[in-house]
C-alpha cells in the first residue's frame, strides 16, 4: 500500500467496527427477539431472498457483510439495520464546508432513487446524524493517525438508527485531509457508512472504498443502498 493510499484510508470507530460472519451465504442466524415483539411478526423478518427485491450476487455478499451482518460482533444483532424516520436530520459544525454536505445528500438520495432524504438542522439533533470537525473521535484507536475521517452510529433500538456521529480530521489529521476535493470525499464517504454501509468497497470502486476512488457510487453500492432501504428494518435474507 502506497504512503499516499494509506493517508486517506477511511475507518469505522470501535463502536461500530463490522465483522463479516463466517459460514455460507445461506446461513441465517437469528438475532434475538424484539422486546414485545410478537415471535409471529419477528419470524416474518425471515425472507428467502427469491421473495425479495432482485440483487446481483455481488450485492447480496456486500449487504450481508457491510449491513445485515455488521451488527453480530458489537450489539449481537442480525437483520437489515438503517434510519427509519426521514427526512434525516444532519447537523454539520462550522468547520464542514456546507456545499460538501448537500453534494453528499443528492449522491446518496440518487443512489436510493429518492428513498433517501435529509434535512440540515442548526444544532446537533437528538436523533439524526451530526457531522463535526472535533477530532480524533473519543474512542480513539491506532487506524486515526491515517485517517481523515470516522463515523458511528451511537443509537440502535431494534435495528433502527436513532443517532449517529461523523467525525472529520481536517487541519488535526495527517496532512491532506483538509484539501478541498479529498474532504468532499471524506464526507460522502462517511454519509455512507452513517447511512449503514459499514464496509469498505474493493480499491478505488467508488467513494465507499475511500476518498481516493472517485466521486461516484458503483452499480453494486448503488443496487446495496437501494435495496437495504427498500425492504423492512429487522429483515433476515436467507
Amino acid at each position: 500500500m502506497t504512503a499516499k493510499l494509506r493517508l486517506f484510508v477511511v475507518a469505522l470507530l470501535a463502536l461500530v467496527v463490522t465483522s463479516a460472519c463466517s459460514g455460507a451465504q445461506g446461513a441465517n442466524p437469528l438475532a434475538p427477539s424484539p422486546i414485545g415483539a410478537p415471535q409471529d411478526a419477528v419470524a416474518s423478518l425471515d425472507q428467502p431472498w427469491s421473495a425479495l427485491p432482485p440483487l446481483s450476487e455481488e450485492a447480496k455478499a456486500y449487504i450481508l457483510e457491510a449491513n445485515v451482518k455488521a451488527l453480530v460482533s458489537t450489539r449481537g444483532l442480525v437483520g437489515v439495520n438503517r434510519w427509519d424516520k426521514f427526512p434525516i436530520n444532519v447537523y454539520a459544525d462550522a468547520g464542514v464546508p456546507r456545499e460538501y454536505v448537500e453534494d453528499a445528500f443528492r449522491l446518496w438520495q440518487d443512489a436510493t432513487g429518492g428513498k433517501l432524504s435529509f434535512q440540515l438542522v442548526d444544532v446537533p439533533p437528538a436523533e439524526g446524524i451530526s457531522i463535526t470537525t472535533s477530532w480524533p473521535p473519543p474512542t480513539g484507536g491506532e487506524y486515526l493517525a491515517t485517517a481523515c475521517g470516522a463515523a458511528g452510529v451511537e443509537g440502535v433500538r431494534n435495528l433502527s438508527y436513532q443517532k449517529a456521529t461523523i467525525w472529520l480530521a481536517r487541519e488535526a489529521g495527517p496532512e491532506g485531509c483538509n484539501f478541498g476535493p479529498y474532504l468532499k470525499q471524506v464526507v460522502a464517504h462517511e454519509l455512507g457508512h452513517a447511512l449503514g454501509l459499514k464496509e469498505h468497497r474493493p480499491r478505488g470502486e467508488d467513494v465507499m472504498s475511500g476518498p481516493s476512488a472517485g466521486y461516484f457510487i458503483s452499480s453494486v453500492t448503488r443496487e446495496a443502498v437501494d435495496w437495504i432501504y427498500s425492504v423492512p428494518v429487522g429483515t433476515r435474507p436467507y
